[in-house]
């Protein structure tokens, strides 16, 4: 079966987020604008290459990248309001994210999108 167009726009989506993610973390370490340890540096690079697991299973048409992709945004997300420590205008910047998640769920349990991952899973026994 064809990959379903949301399939793709959402792991490349996730891909390119990462990508601006890890060179913002790298420019700003490489710059000077944050005296982190380079051990902390490494951890934060791994975390987010990491992270671009769920998206490659996607596009494989794997059904265990839809339910990574939940966990990791549910954890990056409670993360970041936790980081917040109740300050207001940090904890207005998790809305756009968590209305962007949302959509994607929406988008990713669609009927056309289940029977891909479905389509992918039984391809793969038959083999």
């Amino acid at each position: 079966m064809k990959r379903p167009a949301v399939v793709t726009v959402v792991s490349y989506y996730f891909l390119i987020n990462l990508f601006i993610i890890l060179t913002n973390i790298l420019l700003n370490y490489f710059l000077g604008f944050t005296n982190l340890e380079l051990e902390s540096l490494i951890m934060m690079n791994i975390g987010v290459i990491v992270s671009a697991i769920p998206a490659l299973l996607m596009l494989k048409g794997k059904n265990s990248g839809r339910i990574l992709y939940i966990f990791f945004e549910i954890f990056a997300i409670g993360y970041s309001a936790y980081n917040a420590n109740g300050y207001p205008p940090a904890l207005i910047g998790t809305v756009a994210p968590i209305i962007l998640f949302i959509v994607s769920i929406i988008l990713l349990y669609q009927p056309a999108v289940n029977e891909y991952f479905n389509t992918s899973k039984s391809d793969e026994v038959q083999k």
